[in-house]
């Protein structure tokens, strides 16, 4: 599992969203594959999937996914690290992964509207195929712990003001 070089921990996802517009404010520079729009992309695919429904598993990690998901997934203690371990260390499914061009802005507003989506949900979330039914408390957890590792990557920087005075 690759670790994040910023350390960040969210208590509540409402901070994620303002960690994320204070990289947008503040300029930011990419120490991992993704811009902070293709990054909030992703968290808010993922976020769509357990209220949604996930997409189909590659055939390839078909049995991998349930196989996790039916030992350590069915276990408490099993089931508090694997959300700890599937945090960054599982390849994602290629429709949560973000196209190249997606705008930073656009990013988001996903992202805000999928936080916003996720904390008023109040049905069943849906199965993962690696951890499978979670509760709102632990994939509240997961989902603060998949955007710290994912922001993680992205590092502020100072923005410097052009000639015309923008930043």
């Amino acid at each position: 599992m690759e670790i994040s070089p910023r350390v960040v921990q969210f208590d509540d996802l409402s901070e994620v969203i303002a960690d994320a517009e204070a990289l947008q404010r503040s300029g930011y520079s990419s120490l991992g594959e993704w811009s902070l729009g293709q990054t909030c992309t992703h968290l808010s695919s993922v976020m769509r999937a357990f209220i949604e429904g996930f997409p189909e598993p590659p055939s390839s990690a078909r049995f991998p996914l349930w196989l996790t998901r039916n030992t350590l997934a069915r276990f408490g203690g099993g089931r508090e690290m694997l959300i700890r371990t599937v945090t960054g260390s599982i390849e994602t499914f290629p429709e949560m992964v973000p196209s190249s061009d997606v705008v930073d802005a656009d990013g988001l507003d996903a992202l805000r509207d999928w936080v916003a989506r996720t904390k008023g949900h109040d049905g069943a979330f849906s199965s993962s195929p690696s951890v499978g039914v979670l509760g709102a408390q632990e994939l509240d957890a997961l989902h603060r712990l998949h955007c710290a590792h994912h922001l993680g990557f992205l590092m502020p920087t100072a923005r410097k003001a052009d000639t015309a005075g923008r930043a």
